[in-house]
């Protein structure tokens, strides 16, 4: 299960973005690419619902880690005693869990010696875990061992990119000292920041699409609405989303050349993810494993148009910092309505840019219709219930003392076999109340 962080819904070059993306791409050539999947719009409160099967507020993950003061235990930002892991449903079947990168789902939790569930090792890896905060490029000594989920690892004697250090993470878990680790297993492992801001990345990847968005926002639009229908990824009756309003028309925007360079380092680092995931699947068919494994890979929520994270200082917003270690800059809401095409509005609402995710699933040997698009609807509390039936396993009504709350998703197996979903029930969102589409 690779999650990235931020990533808009047509970011993807196998659903229709300009960003190279061949590794991922191969996956969607292979397997199934989901046009209505759906998130929770930000991201404690997708995790708390993909790791659970449930809907966030059931899991007590409805609002972020610092909780929803004076909302009760729905917004209690970390995971509550009445839901089960994916990790430790598999745990019960034989499976090995592994997991590192982006946990987001406890950090505001009582003193951990009260509540040792409430750690990762203990609802995640059987082992060890890594956990970081956000940020991209490590310049300096280390800070802290990365084991244990204890202490971050925010850099390396090296430096580089975090997601980097954890896809090496992941190749390290399936293939360990003495030979590849033996099915069956479970990975959680490519828990990714990017493309959340900060915006960094490396200048040989940033260097690939300088000078390609200075056709600006409104016409990139245009042509990735047009290649999205060529493609099929949306039918002819879907209308391209107005302009988001306080977006300026690209003539009447200042600085087109540093509006260039944010969106090329936004693109640089889906460009580094692609290749990380590339490695990963290399190790797999090293292994002989790759043809039965079912791998995943979505965004936690649609892209974010926030215009500012931090505040810094100015020249670190410029070349040649931006997009180094000292900047924390995003790309705003002009390229954020570009990732998202067609939709309206991006992370944390509600509406179709924000709770909208492209996934591709890949698995030879599990899936029919290969290469092709699955237009039916999932949301990532069904993982849960697709991880128990792949597994042959199912949800016990109570596990170490604790009484659970029965998965609210469904499997999406059907989907993935070429048959129709019996989904009967509607779904809901709530964030903060943002108001949604009807």
């Amino acid at each position: 299960m690779i999650l990235a962080d931020d990533m808009g819904y047509s970011d993807l070059g196998c659903y229709g973005s300009d960003i190279h993306t061949p590794n991922i791409d191969a996956l969607a050539a292979r397997g199934l690419r989901f046009t209505q999947f759906y998130n929770c719009a930000v991201c404690c409160p997708t995790r708390g619902s993909l790791l659970t099967g449930l809907y966030p507020h059931q899991a007590g993950m409805g609002e972020m880690t610092n909780g929803g003061a004076g909302h009760g235990p729905s917004y209690q930002g970390y995971l509550n005693d009445r839901c089960l892991t994916n990790a430790e449903m598999l745990r019960q079947t034989g499976y090995r869990t592994l997991m590192s990168g982006k946990w987001h789902v406890g950090e505001n939790r009582p003193p951990l010696a009260n509540r040792p569930r409430l750690r990762p090792l203990f609802r995640a890896d059987q082992r060890r875990i890594q956990f970081f905060r956000h940020g991209r490029i490590r310049p300096g000594p280390r800070h802290g061992p990365a084991n244990g989920g204890r202490r971050p690892a925010l850099s390396s004697p090296e430096g580089g990119l975090l997601h980097d250090g954890r896809l090496r993470r992941a190749c390290g878990q399936v293939y360990r000292r003495g030979g590849p680790l033996q099915p069956p297993f479970f990975s959680s492992t490519w828990l990714y920041n990017a493309p959340h801001s900060p915006l960094h990345a490396l200048p040989e990847d940033i260097a690939k699409y300088r000078g390609r968005y200075l056709e600006g926002w409104d016409v990139l639009r245009e042509k990735k609405y047009q290649r999205m229908r060529a493609m099929g990824v949306i039918g002819p009756d879907v209308p391209l989303s107005p302009r988001n309003p306080v977006v300026p028309a690209w003539p009447e925007a200042t600085e087109h050349e540093l509006w260039d360079l944010k969106m090329a380092i936004y693109a640089a680092q889906i460009d580094r993810l692609d290749q990380g995931v590339g490695r990963v699947v290399a190790k797999l068919e090293e292994t002989g494993k790759l043809d039965n494994t079912l791998i995943l890979f979505l965004s936690d929520n649609g892209a974010c148009a926030a215009r500012t994270v931090t505040q810094i200082e100015e020249k670190y917003k410029r070349p040649p910092y931006l997009g180094g270690p000292k900047s924390y800059e995003t790309y705003g809401p002009g390229w954020a309505n570009l990732s998202n095409t067609p939709l309206r509005r991006s992370k944390f609402w509600t509406e179709e840019g924000g709770i909208s995710t492209s996934m591709v699933a890949a698995w030879p040997r599990g899936i029919s219709n290969r290469g092709g698009f699955c237009h039916q609807v999932g949301h990532v509390m069904d993982l849960m219930p697709t991880f128990a039936e792949i597994a042959g396993s199912a949800q016990p009504d109570r596990i170490q003392g604790r009484d659970l709350i029965a998965w609210e998703g469904m499997s999406l197996l059907p989907s993935l076999r070429g048959q129709t979903l019996a989904r009967t029930k509607p779904l809901f969102w709530e964030f903060e109340g943002k108001p949604g589409d009807a």
